[in-house]
């Protein structure tokens, strides 16, 4: 798991392209992958993903345009990945899913390996999980004045906690575009 996470491209600026890694993608980089014969891969970026951009920042398949991000919270990593994650991705995934065949084989695949991708991050060390990562992304609301956050689910906070370039990026574009990027407390 953690070569196929390596081996996800870096972001790079100046910006180009849009810039994301999944867990599609990283699960498909794996030997004798099963996600290699189920259709359509994409449709896992919501369960676990990382957007990121010139022009949007987001996590698990909803991008936000940068001109509507107010501020990015730091968190220490280990906060984020906890022991419980595992359940509380399942529990959050299992609505999402429609109730067709197979649906049980494919919530306990993606259990297996989101369990596989928190262990991975967990093995990495104390001074790793004790990085600040992005916790937070703040942002306009529809109505005048609401303010919004989006988390990383368990596969982004992995990622951001595995690969140190990605989460910097993150914050060196906020930063970049004047963004008040809050540490952890």
């Amino acid at each position: 798991m953690r070569e196929s996470i390596d081996s996800a491209p870096a972001p790079t600026l100046p910006w180009t392209n849009p810039w994301k890694v999944t867990l599609a993608g990283i699960l498909a980089r794996r030997p004798g992958s099963a996600l290699l014969e189920i259709g359509p891969l994409g449709l896992l970026d919501r369960f676990g993903a990382v957007h990121l951009d010139g022009a949007q920042v987001g996590f698990d398949g909803e991008p936000r345009d940068w001109s509507k991000v107010t501020g990015v919270r730091l968190r220490n990593a280990r906060e984020l990945l906890t022991s419980d994650s595992v359940e509380q991705e399942v529990d959050r995934i299992r609505p999402l899913l429609p109730p067709v065949p197979g649906r049980k084989k494919l919530l306990m695949y993606l259990a297996k390996n989101l369990a596989l991708v928190l262990m991975t991050a967990l093995d990495q060390g104390d001074d790793a999980l004790s990085r600040e990562i992005v916790a937070e992304i703040r942002y306009r609301g529809p109505i005048p004045g609401s303010r919004l956050g989006d988390r990383p689910a368990l596969f982004a906070a992995a990622v951001l906690s595995l690969r140190p370039d990605i989460n910097e990026a993150l914050i060196a574009e906020a930063e970049r575009r004047e963004i008040k990027v809050t540490p952890a407390a």
